[in-house]
């Protein structure tokens, strides 16, 4: 089954956690990329605030829909 992930500043994503999003609380580029590539096959869909976006600039993304969150 598909999942959804959420990676950015703990304080903007912790509240995804309820709706049953995968929490990747993560500050600073090296941490948004270690959770990146620590997303399993299963996530889909992935939901990023507008630093971690930045942090993952250069990275590819795949297969994988990304959503900014407005600021």
């Amino acid at each position: 089954m598909a999942r959804v992930a959420v990676i950015g500043e703990e304080v903007r994503v912790q509240c995804f956690g309820l709706a049953g999003a995968i929490v990747c609380p993560a500050s600073g580029s090296p941490v948004v990329q270690e959770a990146w590539h620590g997303l399993d096959d299963e996530v889909l869909v992935v939901v990023l605030t507008a630093a971690a976006s930045t942090a993952l600039a250069d990275t590819p993304l795949g297969r994988r829909l990304t959503v900014v969150m407005p600021e």
